[in-house]
């Protein structure tokens, strides 16, 4: 058969010729090329499958990292693969302070980290046996079946204000420590469990919500660097456990005698002076 006198051929040839012989079109079918993406919105159902992720991906990407847009792009006209894409666009997630690990995760949302400790998981404490001992100067037991008293979160409040209230970097560090422990921290990323994060309205693809997220993610980082940092302090520190221990007790014997008040009582709590302290060996809650 002459190809010549193939009507389909014929007829791609001659939309072919119109499209170049008008500049808009050419136009648009450049910007078509470039940005694939364009006509993608908000209904977009995602399945299993990869086609229908990297598109909910590309729609995620254009709106609200147009530069991570036009790499992932790009890599899409060279011939990169799925499985390239994914781990451009995770990474490159990370370094903008946002934990994805897969690229089907972004139609749930904004991923959030989920540090919160669960004192009551005898689980938790796998490997932590630095934790159980903290947790133990609360009554808090920790093998098999986990007993948590009833006062034992406003006391690891109440001690981790007056920490807090310390001029030393390392009395704070401890106080970042029990706000952790003691989900008191006023960061829904350091206080919540998987369990509790996956029960909240997850945070959109929205710049405004993005910063939010970022905002919080970073904070959260920051706290639980701090965190750790008061814990392998603490280890070290007999003198300061010791205080822990007896100013744990005297905040518990206040709780029990104030019965069901739930208002939170003034305790004076007594930190042992370090020699690199600027402030005072006690304050007072307020």
């Amino acid at each position: 058969m002459n190809d010549r006198a193939n009507p389909l051929l014929q007829t791609f040839a001659f939309l072919a010729s119109g499209l170049q012989a008008d500049t808009h079109l050419c136009l648009a079918a450049t910007v078509a090329w470039l940005d694939p993406a364009w006509i993608l919105d908000d209904d977009i159902e995602v399945d299993e499958d990869e086609t229908s992720t990297l598109a909910y991906a590309f729609f995620v990407l254009r709106k609200a990292f147009p530069n991570l847009y036009v790499q992932a792009t790009e890599m899409l006209r060279t011939g990169r693969g799925y499985a390239e894409i994914d781990r451009l666009i995770c990474a490159e997630m990370y370094q903008k302070g946002i934990p994805l690990d897969e690229l089907t995760w972004l139609a749930y949302g904004i991923p959030m980290p989920a540090y919160g400790a669960r004192l009551n998981d005898p689980d938790f404490y796998e490997g932590h046996d630095d934790l159980a001992s903290i947790v133990h100067l609360f009554g808090i037991e920790t093998e098999e079946s986990t007993d948590v008293p009833l006062n034992a979160y406003r006391a690891g409040r109440l001690v981790a204000t007056s920490l807090m209230g310390q001029g030393d970097v390392h009395y704070q560090q401890v106080s970042y420590l029990l706000q952790w422990l003691f989900n008191c921290s006023g960061n829904s990323c350091v206080d919540m469990n998987d369990e509790d994060m996956a029960e909240m309205q997850p945070l959109s693809w929205d710049p405004v919500e993005i910063a939010f997220a970022q905002a919080i993610i970073q904070e959260a980082d920051e706290i639980m660097e701090q965190a750790l940092a008061g814990l392998e302090w603490l280890m070290m520190q007999p003198t300061v456990t010791l205080a822990l221990q007896e100013n744990v007790h005297r905040v518990n014997r206040v709780l029990k005698k104030r019965g069901e008040k739930r208002d939170e009582p003034r305790i004076r709590l007594h930190w042992p002076r370090l020699t690199d302290s600027t402030d005072g060996a006690a304050k007072s809650i307020a």
